[in-house]
């Protein structure tokens, strides 16, 4: 039987920011929020249009997300051991305390978690 998420997890505070979004590249125009939601309201339709990517449940590989229809910077550490191993740490820790609660499910914002 699968529960519910009914309790909320101990918030924690957050330690790692975002990438410095502030200049279109490689125009290096200032970006302001309002191009920042526009630009996230796009990627949202890109990546919601499910009879393109066939992918409920599966992975769009690294290639694709970064190709010239989405356009994301993405950085790859794969190379970087120390980053792999911290992020895969975090991974394992937040998989282990969905199976203990036995949640289906979890989203980790930077206000929940």
């Amino acid at each position: 039987m699968q529960r519910s998420a009914e309790r909320s997890p101990p918030r924690r505070p957050r330690t790692v920011e975002p990438p410095d979004c502030a200049t279109i590249r490689p125009k290096q125009e200032p970006v302001t929020e309002d191009m920042k939601v526009q630009r996230a309201k796009h990627i949202a339709a890109l990546l919601n249009d499910h009879g393109k990517w066939h992918s409920h449940g599966r992975a769009i590989d690294m290639k694709t997300l970064r190709g010239e229809e989405i356009k994301l910077e993405i950085e790859d550490f794969e190379h970087d051991s120390a980053l792999c191993r911290s992020i895969r740490e975090y991974f394992d820790l937040l998989k282990d305390y969905m199976n203990r609660e036995q949640y289906v499910s979890f989203v980790h914002t930077k206000e929940y978690f």
